[in-house]
Parts: C-alpha cells; structure tokens; sequence
C-alpha cells in the first residue's frame, strides 16, 4: 500500500494508519479496529500485526528490557503496569533484582486512584521510548 505523494515521496498508508492508532486510547482504537474489521478484515490483520501495544513489551529482547528498566523513573513505570497484565508484571518483575521488583510491587500497591487516561498516557510514553531503543 505504498504510494508517492505530489512531491515524489514515497509513503506507507497501512503504516501512517498503525501511528495514528497508536496515538489513540485503547477504548477508541479498538472501536475503530471492529468498524475497519466489517469492511476490511485483511487490513485490520495487518494493522494489529504493525501495532505495538504496551503489553507486547513481553516480547522484548531481554537487553532492550534492561535498557527500558534503567530508562525508566519507578514511579512512571509503577503507574503504567497499574493496568497491566499479571504476565506482563510477572515478565518485568524477573527481569529486575528481588529488591527494586518488591520496591516496585509495593509502589504499584500504594498509588492511589488514577483516570485510566493517565495511566494510558505513560504507556504511550513508554512505547515511544521503546521504539527509541
């Protein structure tokens, strides 16, 4: 789905729609992923192959995880896994020492009430330093 745009640059519409989506909150993406998905099942298979998602973070390599760790401030990455998977947590829990996984468990525990867009806006954060890895 290349195609060139009036100046002769190349450009990926399958890739432009990926950034957007990405740029959405979970609720209004999958709400447009089930909309495309009536008229264009193909596309939204490779659009969801494209994503990177904050859970997809267990599939790092484990060096890009350790660079992620270090990267990130406890009380950021606390919030982010706040809505996260027990196997994501468990996955970065192992790739940490005993003590700074118990730190942030127990940080994680004391955050208090937190709008699910704030928590949503540090993973976007945490996704863009990945991709920066």
């Amino acid at each position: 789905m290349d195609q060139s745009d009036p100046r002769g640059k190349k450009f990926d519409g399958v890739q432009a729609v990926v950034d957007m989506l990405n740029a959405m909150d979970e609720a209004g993406r999958e709400k447009m992923l089930a909309s495309l998905a009536k008229q264009d099942p193909k596309l939204v298979g490779e659009l969801e192959r494209r994503l990177f998602l904050f859970e997809d973070l267990i599939r790092l390599e484990p060096a890009k995880v350790q660079k992620l760790l270090r990267a990130l401030p406890a009380p950021k990455l606390a919030l982010a896994l706040r809505k996260s998977s027990e196997e994501l947590k468990s996955f970065l829990f192992s790739q940490m020492s005993a003590r700074s996984a118990e730190m942030l468990k127990e940080e994680i525990q004391n955050l208090g009430p937190r709008r699910v867009s704030d928590i949503e806006r540090v993973q976007k954060e945490i996704i863009l330093l990945v991709k920066g890895l």
